[in-house]
């Protein structure tokens, strides 16, 4: 887990958090093969004032990945929506990963152009590339690498067939993903490092220059889009 464990274990129930005076508990806990859900509750002591929190851990996508196949990432996506943590009726979601731009970008991406296809009831209205320059203007370097990329338009492919009629993709979709199989070991090999970063000066400046790792299999590690680019 690349970030602080603020969610309580099943072993210890409850969390406290001292800072901001609250306590989160953890009512229910579904592991599939490769995601979590969560119910917590959050309440203020002082008040009693309680929230109830759907925490959805999609737990085998690998830092600077993408996840295994499109099928499998959109049933996740489908069971978040089919939650209704997404409607309108809720506070904002909260999306993250490590960084907040890659793997949270790839959910970003295709979750909007999906619904943007939705509401115009024309797929071939909505461009990805320019969906996700827009976004690019509220959160900077969205999408990290090329197979990211890549995979975010496979998964809007895949998914448009949905939004055109085709119910039976959602079960197709569940049966893909395997979702009911034993989740993998927790001491599975740790995902490929960043790159370092090497600087020189140049003309009194100094200048900063990635040392790419060696290329995983099917990856690359940059992306340009209309001037814009993300490295990892």
């Amino acid at each position: 887990v690349k970030c602080a464990q603020y969610w309580p274990r099943k072993e210890e129930k409850e969390m406290f958090f001292e800072d901001t005076n609250l306590k989160l508990t953890l009512i229910s806990e579904d592991i599939k093969s490769y995601y979590t859900v969560r119910q917590l509750e959050l309440e203020n002591p002082t008040t009693q004032e309680t929230r109830e929190i759907l925490h959805f851990h999609y737990t085998t996508w690998p830092d600077f990945g993408v996840p295994e196949s499109p099928a499998s990432f959109l049933n996740f996506l489908f069971k978040v929506r089919e939650s209704g943590s997404l409607g309108p009726g809720h506070g904002p979601v909260v999306v993250h990963c490590s960084a907040g731009i890659g793997r949270s970008g790839t959910f970003c991406l295709v979750d909007t152009c999906l619904l943007l296809m939705d509401k115009r009831k024309d797929p071939s209205s909505v461009d990805v590339k320019q969906v996700l320059l827009e976004m690019r203007k509220y959160r900077m370097g969205l999408i990290q690498t090329a197979d990211q990329l890549r995979f975010s338009y496979l998964a809007v492919i895949e998914g448009a067939k949905f939004i055109m009629g085709d119910a039976s993709v959602q079960e197709q979709w569940k049966e893909l993903s395997n979702e009911d199989l034993d989740p993998p070991p927790e001491h599975a090999p740790p995902p490929p490092r960043p790159p370092k970063r090497t600087s020189e000066m140049h003309n009194g400046r100094m200048h900063e220059h990635p040392e790419f790792l060696p290329r995983q299999p099917g990856g690359e590690e940059e992306i340009r889009c209309s001037g814009s680019t993300a490295e990892e």
